[in-house]
Parts: structure tokens; C-alpha cells; sequence
């Protein structure tokens, strides 16, 4: 949870706070019951125990959920409830105050008006069209925030309240309005050289930890500040699942959910990630980021609203782009790029974690690490926290070293290898020509010789239509002559020789 600045918000009436002012706030609305003019209770008062019920129970309406949430003493949330279950609660609120007014009922009437006179008379009108109205009105109450400089995390035992000078631990507060938060506990000074010394420094270099810590502590915090997707590539039983399954305990998993990429395009699957911080995918396929769909990961962590649509509910729920993204992948992964090579060079975090599989692996080490020494990782993602905070303000974006940036760079031109094959490897030559069967063979074995993934040969035939008129002017054409017939290829190109290509950032860090 993150103070972030003053939002636009439905003008409701506010619930006081301080439990001495709920009777005089309850009163503007009055009272709970009315009476016929003979002094027999005859009607509920929907608004007042729309009222009552949001401040005694402490009940809210979520508008981007599109749901009701209340109050838990215990973990200190605003934890989404099922409409069924508030119902019930509802109705049982209001007969105990009709049981509770005739118990302490006046006696003084006329003794053959004194059971109509009676307010447990009005149990009948506690009816299903009774709830739903009160429920309805519900949506017009709300609480007032907390005003809170700085940055305030949500953990296990406490409201962790962050400025320049120190950590203080505070109680849970309804007005804090929070709705996640990570069920670790905080402890001033906890370590975690177990996370240290066994998972993070045999992997990777001093400079990737600090960009893992980083992002990590922006998991914590909730909000993708950075626009940064992480990915995390290595070798199988390296401990990048291990790595991120404790990231996700440190945020919380009712924080977390799974991200497929397949799926995005779809009408449901976006709703899936409302209310969650933090979306990871664990030992992806290596076309996971070239599906038509994956585009969409750019608005989900680039700021942008998109909207989902709850499945069996005819309503749409707002899903914010500040989602957190953390993928792990053993393969060699392509991006689609869609011509947008810009916006994921800004967005892409990549770390590779050349740990090797442990002789005898430990049985769930992450929960291992997460039950010893859980507050000591928190801290250290609090730390991570706040170096980037400091960083955002100084540079205005996540940092990187010049090895990582060009992880990124390496990425992206394998991504486009029949790109930068046409690019680098073709050249306009008049009067010669090529098939399109030894441009493949041209492109295999510069992918041979820097160690890129291949694209099958029907794909890279179809990029060549595209790619040969936009680089070199030359269409494709099917009277290209070998051996005394005709082949479909390019006119006026020729494949270069390999001393003459321009040699990628991935060719030249293998040199």
C-alpha cells in the first residue's frame, strides 16, 4: 500500500471513525422503524440501517472490484464478501435490534395494543427485497482515508509506516482502506544469509542481485513505478521458481496470480487479475512472449486502464496497469515485437541465474527460507524498496549496467533475427539474384555461428515478403533460375559474405 496522491473518487457520506460519533451519525438518517399514527410499528428504515450496517459491520462498496468488501479486525483488510453471506448478516442485525427494542419495550399501553405495539412485529418485513434495497444503498457510505505521507506497507502485524528518518509499526485501522497486504511480519534488524550465501550469490553477479532486489521491492510496495517486466533465465533446478516462490510469499499469495499470455486476448482473462499486484509465470515455453496476445503486457504495466469482464456477470471490472511481472524461463525466448521494439527495450529486465541444479536439493526450500527467515527477506526487499524510490526520483528510471542493458539488446535482435538478417546479412546488388532456399540457408547459419534461436523456415519465408521490399526494393518473384528451372527469389540482392556482415552485440560479446 502506497500514499499516491489525491484520486477522484463517488461522493458518499463518511463513516466517522470514532465509534462515539456513529449515534450521531446515525441519527441524520432516522430512526430505524417508523409508526402508524396509533403507535404500531408499520415500515424498516432502508437508509438508516443502510448506514447502520456499513458503520456497525463495516461494509464498503469496491468500485473497481465491482464488489462489496469488509472489514477484517484480524488482518486488518478490507476483504471482498459474497453478497449471500451480507445478506444473512444484514437480516440477523435487524432482528436482533427488533429483539433487543421489544425486550426493553414501554408497558404503560393499553393492554390489547401492546403485542402489535411491539417492534419484533416488523421480523415479517426483513424480506429478500428488504436486503438486496438496504445493500443497494449500501454503496452510497464510505470511509474516510487516512491521510499518509510517505509510504505505508500493510504486513502481518502492523501498518509499516516508511519516511527519511525511520520505521514505525503501527495497529490496523479500517481507515487505512487497505485491501492487500503481505503476511509476513516486520522486525526491525532480521537478516537472511540462508537467502544470501545458498539461493541469490552462487547465481548471480553482485550488480543482478541489486536489479532483483529492486524490483522486488517494488513488488512489495504494489505498484509496477518502474514499467519493468523481470525475466529470469537459467538452467532447469537453478532455483528460479525457488526465487520467485519466495517473492510471491513475501507479497502475499492472495496477491499473486499466474500469467498466460495465450489467454490474454480473451474476454476473461484480464478480470483474473483484478485486485492482484503481482502476476508471474514460471518455466515458460519459449514463444510465451511471441503470442498475439502478449502485446497486451505493455498496458498492464505501463500505467494503462484495461478493462475485463467478470465470466456468468454482466458487468466489466477496471484492471490498472501497475501490475508486477516476473517470468522465469529454462529456453531461449522470442519476443513479438510488432514493430515496437522501443516500448520493450524501456520495459524489459533481464537477469540470467547461472546457478547450477544442487547435488541434493532441498524439499520446498522456499517455504524453508520464508518460515526462518521471512521478516529478514522482507527487509531486504524494503530495502531493495527504497534504493529504487530514491533512484526513480534522482533518474526518473530503473537503472541498469551496461551487461544488462545489453541482455535486453541481445534479446530484442534475436527476436528480430530475419530482421537483422535482411538488414545485415542481404545487400542490394544489380544484377544478381537469390532463391529463397539459399537465403535460408544464409540465415541458419548466421544463427549457427552467434548461437540465436531459429525460426522455422515457413515462418521466414513469410517475413521475407515483407521485410525484402521494405529493406532492399525487391519483391518476390518465381522465375529466379537454377539449374534449368524457374524458383521463387529476389532480383538485384545477394547474400553478403560473413566478414562483411555487421556483427550483433551477441556475436561481438561471444568474441
Amino acid at each position: 500500500m502506497m500514499n499516491t496522491g489525491t484520486q477522484t473518487q463517488p461522493k458518499l457520506y463518511t463513516i466517522p471513525g470514532d465509534p462515539a460519533k456513529a449515534a450521531e451519525f446515525l441519527r441524520q438518517f432516522g430512526e430505524p422503524w417508523s409508526y402508524s399514527r396509533s403507535g404500531i410499528p408499520e415500515a424498516l428504515n432502508q437508509i438508516h440501517y443502510a448506514a447502520a450496517y456499513a458503520a456497525r459491520k463495516r461494509v464498503r462498496y469496491s468500485p473497481g472490484q465491482h464488489a462489496y468488501a469488509q472489514y477484517s479486525e484480524a488482518t486488518g483488510k478490507w476483504e471482498l464478501a459474497d453478497e449471500a453471506f451480507l445478506s444473512l448478516e444484514l437480516a440477523q442485525m435487524v432482528r436482533d435490534d427488533l429483539r433487543k427494542a421489544s425486550t426493553h419495550s414501554e408497558h404503560d399501553r393499553e393492554a390489547d395494543r401492546t403485542a402489535n405495539a411491539d417492534p419484533d412485529c416488523l421480523a415479517g418485513k426483513i424480506t429478500g427485497t428488504f436486503l438486496s434495497a438496504v445493500l443497494k444503498l449500501v454503496k452510497g457510505f464510505g470511509w474516510q482515508k487516512l491521510s499518509c505521507p510517505g509510504i505505508v506497507l500493510h504486513l502481518s502485524n502492523g501498518m509499516l509506516h516508511l519516511d527519511d528518518a525511520k520505521a514505525e509499526c503501527r495497529p490496523f485501522n479500517p481507515a487505512y482502506l487497505s485491501e492487500s497486504g503481505s503476511r509476513v511480519a516486520y522486525k526491525e534488524g532480521a537478516t537472511c544469509p540462508r537467502f544470501l550465501k545458498e539461493l541469490l550469490e552462487p547465481a548471480l553477479s553482485p550488480e543482478d542481485i541489486s536489479l532483483v532486489q529492486r524490483y522486488a521491492g517494488q513488488c512489495l510496495l504494489g505498484f509496477n513505478l518502474c514499467q519493468g517486466i523481470m525475466l529470469v533465465r537459467g538452467t532447469a533446478g537453478g532455483g528460479k521458481s525457488q526465487l520467485v516462490n519466495v517473492l510471491e510469499g513475501i507479497v502475499g499469495l492472495h496477491n499473486v496470480t499466474e500469467l498466460r499470455t495465450e489467454h490474454l486476448g480473451g474476454r476473461f482473462e484480464v478480470s483474473a487479475l483484478a485486485g492482484k499486484t503481482l502476476v508471474t509465470g514460471k518455466d515458460v515455453s519459449s514463444d510465451f512472449f511471441n503470442r498475439p496476445a502478449a502485446s497486451k503486457l505493455k498496458a498492464l504495466v505501463g500505467g494503462d486502464g484495461v478493462q475485463g469482464e467478470r465470466k456468468y456477470k454482466n458487468r466489466r471490472v477496471d484492471v490498472r496497469g501497475t501490475l508486477n511481472v516476473i517470468v522465469t524461463s529454462n529456453s531461449r525466448l522470442n519476443l513479438r515485437l510488432d514493430q515496437d521494439r522501443e516500448a520493450w527495450r524501456r520495459r524489459l529486465l533481464v537477469v540470467d541465474f547461472c546457478n547450477k541444479p544442487p547435488a541434493v536439493p532441498v524439499a520446498e526450500f522456499a517455504t524453508e527460507l520464508l518460515q526462518s527467515e521471512g521478516p529478514g527477506i522482507l527487509n531486504w526487499c524494503i530495502a531493495g524498496m527504497q534504493a529504487l524510490l530514491a533512484e526513480l526520483k534522482t533518474r526518473g528510471r530503473i537503472q541498469m549496467t551496461d551487461a544488462q542493458a545489453r541482455r535486453v539488446d541481445d534479446l530484442l535482435e534475436e527476436s528480430e533475427g530475419p530482421r537483422y538478417f535482411v538488414e545485415n546479412c542481404v545487400e542490394r546488388r544489380p544484377g544478381a539474384n537469390v532463391t529463397s532456399h539459399e537465403l535460408y540457408v544464409a540465415y541458419l547459419d548466421m544463427c549457427e555461428r552467434i548461437g540465436w534461436r531459429k525460426v522455422l523456415q515457413t515462418a521466414f519465408q513469410k517475413l521475407l515478403v515483407d521485410l525484402m521490399p521494405e529493406i532492399h526494393r525487391s519483391e518476390r518473384r518465381t522465375d529466379i533460375a537454377r539449374q534449368g528451372t524457374n524458383r521463387r527469389g529476389y532480383a538485384n540482392v545477394a547474400v553478403r559474405t560473413a566478414s562483411a556482415e555487421a556483427e550483433p552485440a551477441a556475436g561481438k560479446a561471444a568474441a
